[in-house]
């Protein structure tokens, strides 16, 4: 258990209700950065990746990053991440198979007005699949549950 989390300092903090306190003590050990990995959230995950090749689209178009090395390396690490994640999988194929084609598109390098339109192309694309994920996502309904939660926990 973490210092500071005992049963003790939530009640003292008003936080009497039994599944409000687990809940709490629960998501800060898997949130502190000193818990073992096996039981922490990952940090690297398909949202933030996808984040990764946007920030280093939109830094190619602006000519800070000169070469396609650092979107090569991103849109695979994407893949990998992709590949790996059951939950998109299971729960949204849809966007999970756009994901997939989108991180697998091929950027024409021969010509550089070919190169720039297809980046710019992976980029919006990247955009709307950012958006879409945020639209589509379980992680709002939940967070929406737990709010509710702690604001019963604070009323009661």
């Amino acid at each position: 258990m973490l210092k500071g989390n005992n049963d003790n300092i939530l009640k003292n903090r008003n936080v009497s209700h039994i599944g409000c306190i687990f809940f709490i003590q629960r998501w800060s050990e898997l949130t502190y950065e000193k818990t073992i990995d096996s039981y922490q959230c990952s940090i690297m995950n398909p949202v933030v990746s996808l984040k990764e090749c946007h920030n280093i689209l939109s830094l190619i178009l602006d000519g800070t990053y000169p070469t396609l090395d650092n979107l090569t390396d991103s849109k695979n690490e994407l893949l990998r991440l992709l590949r790996d994640d059951w939950i998109i999988k299971k729960y949204n194929i849809n966007l999970f198979n756009s994901l997939l084609y989108t991180a697998n598109m091929k950027i024409e390098t021969k010509y550089e007005n070919v190169k720039i339109a297809n980046l710019r192309q992976l980029r919006s694309k990247v955009t709307y699949q950012l958006k879409m994920w945020i639209v589509n996502s379980k992680l709002n309904n939940f967070l929406k549950g737990v709010s509710f939660i702690f604001y019963r926990c604070h009323v009661v």
